[in-house]
């Protein structure tokens, strides 16, 4: 299985939510060194892949209002670095031998998706955390639409006459589906009211830059469904930044 079912399901409970009203609860977030006593790596190097399944491992373990938050005094900077996609180096390598560059990034993947189930109830039940999940949700597309292509990739070098062909290439399918319905999911959050609309427009500049890639992968009957929905977003959506963001889709 290579995408999160929890995930996307938690994608479409999220968009179908009330609009929030309520204000942020109060920040409870720890510091930088206090995550590291939890056993989270330091932000005093670059995170390999390995540093950032840590974390995630780190993190599912504290309080949820203890994770780190969006724009936060004490737990900010952790913040931006669990959302960073640079440090992703297996999933961005142009260059190297294919194979691992798939691990790599099914293991960066992994651990967002992790992540990602770790915010998942803080996030519904405090409206004002919905930015962070918002922010994990863009760093999954980003993650995914080099993902597919990798494995797209390596099914091409594959033996046809191999014993274990014909389930290798339903694993690729498998993906396939996996990445469309996760790619609805998203689409279903920017209908989300009561999101920061900062968040908003960062989601759709994420699924804009990175839509020729993720469509690369989809079938051409999923191809078409998203770009739809993307089309009904540029022409529809209340904010006209975001409309101007997804312009080049209507």
């Amino acid at each position: 299985m290579f995408f999160c079912k929890s995930c996307v399901v938690a994608l479409f409970a999220l968009a179908a939510s009330p609009a929030a009203g309520p204000p942020a609860s109060d920040d409870h977030s720890l510091t930088a060194a206090e995550y590291v006593q939890h056993g989270a790596p330091a932000l005093d190097h670059v995170w390999t892949e390995q540093d950032y399944a840590t974390a995630a491992q780190a993190l599912g373990q504290i309080p949820a209002e203890q994770l780190p938050r969006t724009d936060s005094a004490a737990s900010g900077a952790v913040m931006d670095r669990l959302v960073d996609f640079s440090q992703f180096i297996s999933c961005s390598a142009q260059a190297g031998a294919l194979q691992p560059r798939l691990a790599g990034c099914l293991q960066d993947m992994t651990a967002v998706n992790r992540l990602f189930g770790v915010y998942l109830p803080i996030s519904q039940n405090d409206p004002g955390r919905a930015e962070d999940l918002f922010r994990l949700s863009a760093l999954i597309i980003q993650v995914e639409s080099r993902l597919g292509p990798l494995a797209a990739q390596f099914s091409a070098t594959l033996d046809t006459t191999a014993p274990d062909y014909s389930a290798r290439m339903a694993g690729l399918a498998q993906m396939q589906r996996g990445e469309a319905t996760t790619l609805r999911g998203v689409v279903m959050m920017m209908h989300s009211s009561g999101v920061p609309e900062r968040a908003r427009q960062h989601l759709a500049e994420t699924l804009a830059a990175e839509e020729a890639s993720l469509v690369s992968f989809l079938t051409a009957e999923d191809r078409a469904a998203f770009e739809t929905e993307l089309r009904d977003l540029a022409d529809n959506d209340a904010n006209p930044q975001v409309r101007t963001i997804l312009a080049p889709y209507r």
